[in-house]
């Protein structure tokens, strides 16, 4: 699958999930990355979203975050 261009929500990018970061930001990925307590969580890969995602509305906000700023985002599916 291409994925340059395309726009990811990943939770986290901490220990592992900044490998995952790095790695996608290599790849031409739009990165929507949350955090829970400050921005720097989310690190230097993407657009920092603050979201408890034990909450359905930080969840539906993280969303319309991500659409805001890129646009679209890529479904499990592959469909955009």
């Amino acid at each position: 699958m291409e994925l340059e261009g395309k726009t990811i929500i990943l939770t986290g990018a901490a220990r592992i999930g900044q490998n995952v970061a790095e790695f996608l930001k290599q790849k031409g990925v739009n990165l929507v990355i949350t955090y829970f307590n400050s921005p720097e969580e989310a690190g230097p890969f993407g657009f920092g979203v603050k979201a408890d995602l034990s909450k359905k509305e930080d969840v539906e906000k993280l969303v319309r975050s991500a659409k805001n700023k890129f646009g679209r985002l890529l479904r499990p599916t592959g469909k955009t």
